[in-house]
């Protein structure tokens, strides 16, 4: 079982696996107790796989009035994961759009395999002005977010996965999933609705989560689309979801080629 999990999650994480936390609440008493009133608070997130930690530290900012500036030093080993970072930041601090499209948007490159056109545009056009970011320290994240830390090496790769989220760049991934889901499934992936609804009833019934659709969730399980907003059409790749990792033949005449 835990195999299969960890099939099915990928080399990649995309998302995390917890729920959100206020991270100046895990701050430890005898700490906290030591800082003195407006003192700057610097937290280190390791691998989160998302920003939904610091998400929830922010929006509960004013509950802690005694403590000053925030610094969240985040480390992410794949580049392509903390381009999403940027990018799902960038979408909560477009102040130009209504809260509710912000929240639409930031659902629908977080959670769906296919996007709006309207979205994928959007996307390739944050991947533009996110490489300013990176190469000029320029740009709507400019005063949120410091680079100087990562290494040039590290800058080129962020502008290379921002340049593959134009909306011109080729990115099949209808393909691509089914490849993921035939290599997860195996030999039952002729019957993966069947496990889909067995999964439903005995992994996410019992944990009392009602506000999960069992339809909704079948549906996501077999196209990728977790979020729908209306009578909208999602027939566009999101390339957020893409990511590369080196592999090595493990068979065959060409076995240990990478």
């Amino acid at each position: 079982c835990a195999m299969a999990a960890e099939s099915g999650m990928g080399i990649h994480s995309l998302w995390g696996l917890s729920p959100s936390i206020d991270l100046l609440e895990r701050v430890p008493a005898a700490v906290a107790d030591d800082l003195d009133a407006g003192a700057t608070v610097s937290l280190l997130v390791a691998q989160p796989g998302d920003i939904r930690h610091l998400l929830c530290t922010i929006s509960r900012r004013r509950r802690r009035p005694d403590v000053g500036a925030l610094h969240f030093y985040v480390t992410e080993q794949p580049v392509e994961v903390l381009a999403r970072h940027l990018l799902l930041l960038q979408i909560v601090s477009d102040w130009e759009l209504p809260i509710r499209q912000r929240a639409n948007l930031f659902l629908e490159a977080f959670g769906n395999s296919l996007l709006q056109e309207r979205t994928e545009n959007y996307v390739g056009a944050m991947g533009c002005e996110l490489v300013e970011l990176a190469c000029n320290g320029q740009g709507a994240l400019e005063e949120l977010v410091d680079l100087s830390l990562l290494k040039y090496r590290d800058r080129d790769a962020l502008v290379d996965v921002f340049h593959s989220w134009a909306p011109t760049s080729p990115f099949d991934v209808e393909d691509l999933r089914d490849h993921r889901l035939r290599a997860h499934y195996g030999q039952r992936y002729d019957h993966r609705t069947n496990l889909c609804d067995w999964d439903y009833q005995m992994r996410i019934k019992p944990t009392g989560a009602t506000v999960i659709h069992p339809k909704l969730y079948k549906t996501w399980r077999n196209t990728g689309i977790a979020f729908e907003f209306g009578e909208q059409i999602y027939d566009h790749p999101n390339r957020t979801h893409g990511s590369y990792v080196e592999g090595m033949m493990k068979k065959g005449k060409d076995k240990g080629m990478k």
